[in-house]
């Protein structure tokens, strides 16, 4: 199969920069639009400033992922376009790499049919690519990565050369390893759902939690739901060793389906959980320790918390302390004209200013009428500076059934 970089122009729109310069706190929302419909990602790089994955269509039967290179200020230092001829790509899976390089790729979809890994180096240049999955990818403390999907966890060495790979959960599962991430033992910790230990039986799903240890052997397996669907979202080890799960629940909370919290030790016994939301759908996204003050940030998608922002689905970030009470939230979008385009940015990641960054795409801003890659960086408290308004979710306290069970085969 042959690989193309491409060279290609890019445009731009700035909405809004502000910065202290006491504080040196900058933020701002910026959409990149190359073709007709954009989609994309972005992340915190080690150097303060960002970089961002972009995923544009060619032609009908060709697409191209373009990595571009961000500082602070959210101005371009490059850009650089990978293109497979006759493919189109779900561009996903950004990493920043030990050596300061970039982890990428996709979904190869059309006449492709196989997932492409691109590494780059920290200017951007193709170092190699490989037909191996890389979205959920994360990179492990020897230098290698793993991977969840499906019911299977993979290793593989620095270079993507397979070490292990196991499956996991019970005989009715097909997608327990959904979310994986590596403990502080060096070990692993996957989020997914299940049928097999769901508590409404085999037309049920459950959150399912399994905690394997470095060499991939099963440790226990947990599911947590109630007799109507769950679904995953993300975890992450907690400082105390714990987990949090973030996902979502269609038996509890204000209606429509909320976001599920889930706080365990670290045999995952439930020290507590809560649900976030508002009477109409809410969808997690993605959740991180914050790390201007104490507590979790998470971000997820709306059809509105507020009544009044009903039209179309926008985009809310939550800050809770570490027992889960609310301290702040706020959503992001098209306000002034309350269209019914989608503004989706659940893609989270921190900042080190304190700050967060989050990313995806709106139809609402930048070129108009097609989606545009859209990026949100806010202060430590959750504010941009434009585009966005506090709102406050409907929390309850939900009575979980929760069971064990699972293997490794």
């Amino acid at each position: 199969m042959k690989y193309t970089l491409l060279k290609n122009s890019l445009i731009s729109f700035l909405f809004f920069v502000f910065t202290n310069a006491n504080a040196q706190i900058i933020t701002f929302q910026k959409t990149f639009h190359y073709n007709a419909e954009d989609i994309g990602m972005a992340i915190s790089t080690i150097d303060s400033g960002y970089a961002v994955l972009l995923n544009y269509n060619l032609m009908q039967t060709n697409s191209a992922i373009c990595l571009i290179k961000l500082d602070k200020y959210a101005d371009t230092i490059w850009v650089k376009h990978f293109s497979v001829p006759n493919c189109e790509f779900d561009g996903s899976g950004l990493i920043q790499t030990a050596d300061s390089g970039y982890l990428f790729g996709g979904t190869a979809m059309g006449s492709c049919l196989t997932p492409i890994a691109i590494k780059a180096d920290k200017d951007g240049n193709l170092m190699w690519i490989k037909e191996v999955p890389v979205q959920g990818i994360k990179q492990t403390f020897d230098g290698g990565y793993c991977f969840g999907g499906g019911n299977s966890i993979k290793k593989y060495d620095s270079n993507l050369n397979l070490q292990w790979q196991y499956w996991y959960g019970g005989a009715l599962d097909n997608g327990v390893t959904s979310v994986l991430k590596q403990t502080s033992d060096s070990g692993y910790i996957s989020l997914g759902s299940t049928k097999s230990f769901a508590a409404g039986g085999i037309n049920d799903f459950d959150l399912y939690l399994a905690r394997v240890d470095k060499n991939g052997n099963f440790l226990w397996g947990k599911s947590y739901g109630s007799i109507q669907l769950e679904g995953e979202s993300d975890i992450i080890q907690t400082p105390d060793g714990g987990f949090l799960l973030l996902g979502v629940t269609y038996g509890f909370g204000a209606g429509g389906g909320d976001i599920l919290i889930i706080k365990t030790d670290a045999n995952g016994n439930i020290q507590w959980n809560k649900t976030y939301g508002g009477t109409y759908l809410d969808s997690p996204g993605q959740v991180i320790i914050s790390g201007g003050s104490l507590g979790y940030v998470f971000a997820g998608l709306s059809n509105g918390m507020e009544s009044t922002y009903y039209f179309g689905i926008k985009t809310f970030l939550f800050k809770v302390d570490f027992n889960g009470n609310h301290q702040w939230g706020r959503m992001y979008g098209d306000f002034v004209q309350n269209s019914v385009y989608d503004e989706w940015a659940p893609r989270l990641s921190a900042t080190s200013d304190a700050g967060f960054l989050l990313s995806g795409f709106s139809a609402a801003f930048g070129q108009g009428n097609t989606r545009d890659v859209w990026l949100i960086k806010t202060d430590a408290l959750g504010f941009s500076g434009c585009n966005e308004t506090t709102i406050a979710p409907t929390i309850t306290n939900p009575s979980l059934i929760v069971s064990s069970g699972g293997s490794r085969y």
